[in-house]
C-alpha cells in the first residue's frame, strides 16, 4: 500500500486534503516528468482536432448545399411526368 504520509489529514471543517507547501515544487516536477498516460491524451487531442476539422468543413459547405438541395428541389417539383 502506499504511504500518504505527506498528506495532512483532513480538516473538520471541510473534507479538503492539504499538501506540505514545500512538497509541491517536488510533486510538480515529478508529474511533469512522467509519460504515464501520454499516448492516451495524444489520441485525444487528435481526435479533437479531427472532429473540429470535420465541422469546420461542414460549416464552410453548409449554405452550398442547402442552395444545391433547393435548386434540387425546385427542379423536382417543377417536372412534368
Amino acid at each position: 500500500m502506499r504511504n500518504f504520509n505527506h498528506i495532512n489529514k483532513r480538516r473538520t471543517a471541510g473534507a479538503v486534503l492539504e499538501l506540505k507547501e514545500a512538497e509541491m515544487p517536488r510533486l510538480f516536477k515529478r508529474f511533469a516528468a512522467s509519460e504515464d498516460g501520454a499516448v492516451s491524451s495524444d489520441w485525444v487531442v487528435l481526435t479533437a482536432g479531427i472532429v473540429l476539422a470535420v465541422a469546420a468543413g461542414m460549416m464552410m459547405i453548409r449554405g452550398q448545399a442547402t442552395a444545391s438541395i433547393a435548386e434540387i428541389f425546385t427542379w423536382v417539383v417543377e417536372a412534368e411526368l
